[in-house]
């Protein structure tokens, strides 16, 4: 998703696109698994058992996500990307990604218990799936804060 939105972005305005690598679209793809990872312990937290239609537990979560992740990166501007010309296509763009990942989310999450409630096997899988990969993403989710909280804070300050 981010990859397609820095497309579209790099379309509408060529010179100010920095160029697209393998090696950067495989950064993106496993920093994309291990956020969705995070971002799934987080929703499960917070709004899995809220008696709300998922649709709506998806749109909260989406600005939930918007604000704690949105907000402290377009503030930061890496790389001085952010502003200028392309600001407003750039900044929805990324903003609408944050509300379609996490209707994705919801639905998903919403589909697969419903699923994994209909038998004890399946249950057993469930939470052998979840032990194992909450480790990483656990970890990922808290050097995500640090960063936020050490590195995109302090260029908020000097911008």
């Amino acid at each position: 998703m981010l990859r397609l939105v820095m497309g579209i972005i790099a379309f509408f305005f060529p010179p100010l696109a920095s160029g697209f690598h393998l090696s950067g679209t495989l950064l993106i793809v496993i920093l994309g698994i291990a956020v969705t990872v995070a971002n799934s312990i987080l929703y499960t937290l917070i709004f899995h058992r809220s008696r709300k239609k998922w649709l709506v537990k998806g749109l909260l979560f989406g600005l939930f996500l918007l604000i704690i992740y949105g907000t402290p990166l377009f503030l930061s501007n890496p790389d001085n990307e952010l502003f200028g010309p392309q600001a407003p296509l750039g900044i929805t763009l990324f903003s609408i990604s944050f509300f379609i990942g996490s209707l994705t989310l919801a639905f998903l999450i919403e589909y697969m218990t419903d699923w994994f409630d209909q038998s004890r096997g399946r249950l057993k899988l469930a939470f052998i799936s979840f032990v194992i990969l909450s480790i990483p993403a656990i970890i990922i989710l808290g050097s995500m804060y640090v960063e936020i909280f050490t590195e995109m804070l302090r260029k908020i300050l000097n911008n």
